[in-house]
């Protein structure tokens, strides 16, 4: 199962039936976005039965074996900024989900992808984050406590947690051996998240016979690895994604440019790569082909990558003037709270915490307040006082960016003199010829205008 394969044409792979969902064109200049593929293998003795998809987000595949079938549903949801944008497309998928189960009469399900959800390091706490308690799951005896590195969550993550108890579904990231606690699925830089999920049918959580979080340096996205048993499938099926090389961990990908393009054209006209390119020519395996391919970016990791640097968190009202020690204190002691409730759920009542929650806002709101009132009060000062030096000061910020400022200062006698000509019941004097000449700057919403 690939997703953001970003393909607008047809992939075919030698040895495997393709069931393809296209990507959308992009609006603007630029690459097309989404898009998913899922590939089974022709070795298996199986029929294939395409389903309808989910719009842009999944493909579903029905295999029949001759002991059992199997849904296979291909996910890809992009991440979505809106709490209601997030409902419509998780209330969609689960529904979706629920319709493939009645029409396909199955109960075996397995669903793969990437999800752009975080389940956060347990369910206790996921749900805690909420003020919500987990539901409750007939098989919550006989499954392991999910447990995770990735200890953030957010609201696409709440969605799919309670679709897959109400499914009766197993999440096998940070629920399976081999996998506990649950590894990143995704790494950009410094950062790490857990974004990508396998989820199953508890018919199939026995089955497992393997399941890890692979490793590989061409791509942000972590392949996901489940080796499965069927009985009367005695083939053995090479693992085409198998890649046998470390990720060096902290490196960011780079911005391509032309000098880039240059130098990579001429690395792959050197000799290593050009002997690289001849071995490709002459394999014929498809496991072959990939292990020569990671060697190939293994090569050129200096290449397409940056060495990256661990930049310290700081908060967006760090460098704020009203963000006093008091409001430092109350958010070190929310954090901790926080902290301590998520890895002992029982330690700190939801209330209590949703309490300090409440304080923390209203505190950061009477400071923002008293903040405005004290720059109010200074600007009505600059005002009476005729401090125009203060007064541009405090009123630039609301401008934009792009604002030209005044290059003088023109004195209140000079504005007499001015206006005075201008109504006055002589004739208009020809400023051309005059020694004199007036610039009147004014600003109002954005844009400058000269008067001479």
């Amino acid at each position: 199962m690939l997703q953001e394969t970003w393909a607008l044409d047809a992939i075919e792979l030698n040895g495997y039936t393709a069931h393809q969902l296209f990507a959308s064109p992009s609006a603007k200049k630029g690459r097309p976005k989404g898009g998913i593929i899922t590939l089974v293998s022709t070795k298996l003795h199986m029929s294939l039965t395409t389903l309808p998809s989910y719009e842009q987000f999944a493909i579903a595949v029905l295999v029949k074996f001759s002991c059992c079938a199997i849904l296979f549903v291909n996910v890809y949801i992009p991440p979505q900024r809106l709490y209601k944008q997030i409902d419509l497309v998780w209330q969609g998928f689960g529904a979706y989900i629920e319709d493939l189960l009645i029409s396909c009469s199955c109960p075996k399900v397995f669903i793969g992808g990437d999800f752009n959800a975080k389940l956060g390091a347990n369910d206790a706490a996921l749900f805690a984050a909420f003020l919500l308690s987990p539901p409750v799951s007939p098989f919550s005896s006989i499954i392991n406590v999910r447990c995770s590195k990735d200890k953030t969550c957010n609201y696409a993550g709440l969605k799919l947690a309670q679709m897959v108890y109400q499914l009766n579904l197993h999440i096998l990231n940070g629920n399976t051996t081999g996998d506990m606690p649950g590894e990143f699925t995704f790494w950009s830089g410094s950062k790490m998240s857990t974004l990508d999920y396998i989820i199953v049918s508890h018919d199939i959580a026995d089955p497992i016979i393997k399941f890890e979080v692979d490793t590989r340096i061409d791509s942000d996205h972590l392949p996901l690895c489940v080796q499965l048993r069927v009985p009367g499938q005695d083939t053995q099926i090479e693992e085409v994604l198998q890649f046998n090389f470390e990720v060096t961990a902290n490196y960011n990908r780079i911005k391509w440019t032309t000098n880039i393009a240059e130098r990579f054209s001429e690395l792959l006209q050197t000799d290593i790569y050009s002997e690289i390119h001849s071995s490709f020519l002459a394999m014929t395996a498809n496991c072959e082909i990939i292990g020569q391919y990671g060697r190939l970016i293994k090569t050129l990791t200096d290449v397409l990558t940056v060495k990256g640097q661990n930049k310290p968190h700081s908060s967006k009202w760090n460098s704020k003037k009203w963000f006093d020690w008091e409001c430092r204190d109350a958010k070190k002691i929310l954090i901790s709270k926080f902290k301590l409730q998520k890895e002992n759920p029982t330690a700190v009542k939801a209330d209590d915490l949703m309490h300090l929650k409440s304080q923390y806002k209203q505190l950061i709101k009477a400071k923002k307040i008293q903040e405005q009132q004290h720059l109010w009060e200074q600007l009505i000062h600059a005002v009476r006082t005729k401090d125009m030096s203060n007064f541009w000061r405090l009123t630039s910020p609301a401008l934009n960016n792009n604002v030209a400022r005044a290059n003088c200062l023109i004195s209140s006698n000079i504005w007499e003199s001015f206006f005075q000509e201008i109504y006055s019941n002589k004739a208009k004097p020809n400023h051309s010829d005059s020694a004199l000449s007036y610039s009147v700057f004014i600003a109002s919403r954005g844009y400058v205008k000269q008067c001479e």
